[in-house]
């Protein structure tokens, strides 16, 4: 009874110490989020995916910038488009030689 007290008590005043200094860096932690989100709306209207592509992250990042960012930064960064768009060119490169000979023919 007695030591849970003291455990509370100790408890109270970590979490009181955390939120106090969380609540200090906030202002800096908003500004630093809002920066990162501008900056990846525009690297994203400037990209070249599809419209379809791009306005769900637009539209994410600019509502709920936190979890938009950290969301497009685990998943949208994965460039999978990217390396199909090569293994297509790599597969045309090697069959439209052939389709030119069979057209030939």
């Amino acid at each position: 009874s007695g030591s849970d007290f003291i455990i509370t008590i100790v408890t109270r005043l970590n979490e009181y110490t955390i939120v106090t200094r969380l609540n200090e860096y906030a202002e800096i932690i908003n500004l630093f989020t809002r920066i990162l989100s501008g900056i990846l709306v525009l690297r994203l209207y400037a990209s070249d995916k599809t419209s379809s592509m791009k306005m769900p992250w637009v539209i994410l990042i600019l509502i709920f910038p936190i979890m938009g960012v950290g969301l497009y930064l685990l998943i949208g960064l994965n460039g999978g488009t990217h390396k199909m768009r090569e293994r297509y060119a790599e597969i045309d490169s090697k069959l439209l030689p052939m389709l030119q000979t069979i057209k030939s023919v």
